[in-house]
């Protein structure tokens, strides 16, 4: 598995949280100012190595993933809920 492998969607994220939409992991992500308003990750989450640019389903259309385990921390301290912790 390369480490490419370790970044995700924001769907593929909203699945590891309890009732969160994609859109409810990127207004996380934006409060936690790792996402711009129109969406862009912030210069600090690339810094951070949180997200990375992958090439969408159109070359000229890129794809913001993010890196699996290190963005969980700050979806959930911006009130989001992983499943495997719902019942604590």
């Amino acid at each position: 598995m390369s480490d490419d492998d370790d970044f995700i969607t924001l769907t593929e994220l909203s699945r590891i949280f309890v009732d969160a939409s994609s859109h409810d992991v990127g207004k996380a992500l934006k409060a936690a100012e790792m996402r711009m308003p129109d969406g862009q990750p912030t210069i600090r989450a690339i810094e951070l190595d949180l997200t990375r640019r992958f090439e969408g389903p159109q070359s000229w259309i890129p794809v913001w993933k993010w890196h699996r385990d290190r963005i969980l921390f700050y979806l959930e301290y911006h009130g989001l809920k992983r499943i495997e912790n719902a019942e604590k």
